[in-house]
C-alpha cells in the first residue's frame, strides 16, 4: 500500500472547504484535484477517477485501491465488485471528476499509482 498526503488548495482552505477538495500529486509531478464524497456514494458516480483511502499513522492515509468509474456498463460493473469490499473498509473516497475520457482516467490512475 502506497501512503500519500492528500494536499489542501491554499483557495479552498481560505473559503473554509479545506476538507471537501484536495490536490493528490502523480509521479510526473503533476497534481490532480479531487473532491471528497461519501464512500456509501460512490455507485451514483461515472466517468470520475476514484481513490479510497484509510487512515495510517501520525495522519497519512494509506491508498487501498485506485480505479475508474467509467460510463460503460461492463466497466462500471466490473469496478464496482473490485472495489466493493474495499469501500467497506475505506475511510476516505475522493474521486477526481476533470478527466473527460477514459484514455485520461487511465493517464491519471497510472500516474498516481506509479507515484
Amino acid at each position: 500500500m502506497t501512503t500519500f498526503d492528500l494536499d489542501t488548495p491554499s483557495a479552498v482552505e481560505a473559503a473554509g472547504l479545506g476538507e471537501k477538495f484536495r490536490y493528490l500529486k502523480g509521479a510526473s509531478g503533476r497534481r490532480y484535484l479531487f473532491s471528497a464524497v461519501d464512500v456509501r456514494d460512490l455507485p451514483n458516480f461515472r466517468d470520475v477517477v476514484v481513490v479510497l483511502s484509510e487512515k495510517g499513522s501520525a495522519g497519512s492515509r494509506q491508498v487501498i485501491w485506485v480505479g475508474a468509474l467509467d460510463g460503460e456498463p461492463n466497466d462500471a460493473e466490473r469496478a464496482r465488485r473490485a472495489f466493493e469490499s474495499w469501500m467497506r473498509r475505506a475511510a476516505d473516497a475522493h474521486i477526481h471528476l476533470l478527466a473527460s475520457s477514459h484514455e485520461e482516467r487511465r493517464r491519471v490512475i497510472d500516474d498516481i499509482c506509479a507515484a
